[in-house]
């Protein structure tokens, strides 16, 4: 599910116990990522989920504006999981 708008304050909120230089780069990916229209893809993001670190669950809230299950108290193992159940939602969501 992909809402419309920048996803940016749903990301930084997402920042508060992570390091300064983490929403450093996330302002700096927002500053030339223009909000995503519906029905886009991130170009950024290979399907990979294991492979995804703070920033780039981040990126990926920013993009979807959309929290995607992340809690601010989660651990990078934690986001990862939320960020797998909110995509297995999706794919549930098509094949029904």
């Amino acid at each position: 599910m992909q809402i419309p708008g920048s996803g940016l304050a749903r990301a930084r909120a997402l920042c508060l116990n992570l390091d300064q230089d983490i929403r450093a780069a996330l302002d700096a990916f927002a500053a030339n990522q223009p909000p995503a229209e519906i029905g886009t893809l991130p170009s950024f993001f290979n399907g990979d989920i294991d492979a995804l670190e703070h920033l780039d669950i981040l990126k990926l809230v920013y993009f979807y504006n959309h929290t995607m299950g992340v809690e601010a108290r989660h651990d990078l193992a934690e986001r990862k999981g939320a960020v797998r159940e909110f995509f297995f939602s999706l794919r549930d969501m098509v094949s029904c």
